[in-house]
């Protein structure tokens, strides 16, 4: 009875194995910027363990990232546009830090035409996931330790570019020609914002209560 049931099991793989052959589609050239799969060597974790975020997308194309929590299934998911992102949590994960694009489509045909692809700053709040965008950005980074503070560098090629991204929140307009950008200090907690202009390099010390900069 063993032995018919095997070969019952046998003839019926031998009869369905050249449909399967048949079902199966080769993979083109053609079908690889489609793809879709997770930037794993981008993915970020918060310092308490909580929360977790990674860049996720197909090849060529408008990218999605996700923040999920690591206790539960609670998910965000935001539209980052056509570049990848490095994501930064502030030391003591209260919020999260990226960047956000234009759509790929738009990315490739200021390539062509050389002009910049200006970038957006969004920080969310990980408590309430309301959040704030700062147009124009270069590079910024969280006062370390003290965590309340972020420094925000803007980018003066983006201002000065014709029809360039209207300004976000609290953007300064800086001088064409300058070597330096406009460096905005501001307060995650209380929305307090100073303006250091025409700053080439800025550092936070590790405690995260003073700032040095460069003009």
């Amino acid at each position: 009875m063993i032995k018919k049931a095997v070969l019952f099991v046998a003839l019926q793989c031998a009869w369905l194995m050249p449909f399967a052959q048949e079902s199966a589609k080769a993979i083109q050239w053609k079908d690889i910027p489609n793809w879709q799969f997770v930037r794993t060597n981008g993915a970020t974790p918060s310092p308490d363990g909580k929360w977790m975020a990674y860049v996720s997308g197909p090849t060529q194309g408008d990218l999605t990232l996700t923040l999920t929590r690591t206790l539960d299934t609670t998910k965000y998911v935001y539209k980052i546009g056509g570049a990848s992102t490095p994501v930064f949590f502030n030391n003591n994960a209260q919020f999260v830090s990226f960047f956000e694009s234009p759509k790929y489509a738009e990315i490739k045909a200021n390539e062509k035409t050389r002009r910049p692809s200006p970038k957006k700053l969004k920080i969310v709040s990980l408590k309430d996931t309301s959040s704030v965008t700062f147009n124009n950005v270069q590079n910024f980074s969280f006062s370390n330790d003290n965590g309340q503070w972020i420094a925000i560098r803007f980018d003066n090629n983006s201002l000065s570019a014709p029809n360039a991204a209207p300004m976000g929140v609290g953007a300064p307009r800086q001088a064409s020609g300058s070597k330096g950008s406009d460096l905005l200090l501001y307060n995650l907690i209380t929305k307090k914002k100073y303006n250091l202009g025409n700053v080439s390099e800025y550092s936070f010390n590790k405690s995260g209560q003073y700032l040095a900069y460069i003009n």
